[in-house]
């Protein structure tokens, strides 16, 4: 909200290419163990989303749990 609609735009373009490239990274690699540390950044990268859009602050003891 501090920065305006421009910001909002820039962050949700930066959010949408990172899930792009780590679902294409995801799908071109052969490596088991790289397939999963590819979904745990997905899935961290969805959990502090949906943290951020609920309004839950990491710092408390609630937090985010696996």
């Amino acid at each position: 909200m501090e920065t305006g609609f421009i910001g909002f735009f820039v962050f949700m373009l930066l959010i949408v290419k990172i899930i792009k490239e780590l679902i294409l990274y995801s799908r071109k690699c052969e490596n088991p163990m790289h397939k999963g540390l590819v979904k745990g950044l997905l899935g961290g990268i969805a959990a502090i989303l949906g943290t951020g859009v609920s309004n839950i602050p990491l710092a408390y003891h609630l937090g985010i749990f696996f």
